[in-house]
């Protein structure tokens, strides 16, 4: 981050009040798990953490000020709340969906077989399934005219990535469904959404 001395920075803001992920509002906290500001004494749920001299203070926003007659600038601000907010909502998410999260984690991914070629006007391409009857798998584009032999198409560690993570996100999918049905459908969207992103799930 930027800062107005060289010798004094911000290095994060932390809010110690809880997030709701449902209400997408701040929780109030109790006293006693609230900061006491290095300058004042004063307990604080906004904490500035700030760096002087390779010394950490932890204050209020209007004693950041008078202890140090600095204040940070109003981009490095921004983008210091930005990533509290960030943090805070990615716990709330963990709290309230940790029955999916560990869904997913203790759900193994099934081994794909191969089902069948696809004549393309790009060439062949061959698909695995999880099993003959079923449709979840992935499709190899070849890119060649000439069809191989099953024994011939292997599957890449990076197949095999693509694929645990469409299975992976079929779960998320289903547990939403499932556990969450008495929320709003923007709601679901939105912590499915959310869900993959925190489990870096991502499906091409």
């Amino acid at each position: 981050m930027s800062m107005t001395s060289t010798n004094i920075r911000l290095i994060e803001v932390i809010d110690l009040r809880p997030f709701d992920w449902e209400t997408g509002k701040r929780e109030p906290i109790e006293d006693d798990k609230k900061s006491i500001c290095d300058r004042c004494g004063k307990l604080h749920a906004k904490v500035y953490v700030v760096e002087k001299e390779g010394k950490r203070y932890d204050v209020g926003a209007t004693c950041c000020n008078r202890m140090f007659g600095w204040f940070p600038t109003h981009e490095d601000l921004m983008n210091a709340e930005a990533v509290a907010k960030d943090k805070a909502v990615q716990a709330a998410l963990q709290t309230y969906a940790q029955a999916v999260i560990d869904e997913v984690e203790n759900t193994p991914v099934p081994a794909l077989q191969y089902r069948e070629a696809r004549w393309t006007y790009f060439g062949y391409d061959y698909i695995f399934t999880i099993g003959p009857k079923e449709n979840i798998g992935i499709r190899i584009e070849s890119g060649s005219m000439t069809q191989k032999h099953p024994s011939e198409i292997v599957l890449t560690d990076a197949d095999r990535v693509r694929f645990a993570h469409i299975w992976k996100r079929r779960i998320v999918h289903k547990c939403i469904m499932e556990r969450y049905s008495h929320l709003p459908r923007t709601k679901q969207k939105k912590l499915e959404f959310g869900l993959l992103n925190l489990l870096e799930i991502t499906v091409s």
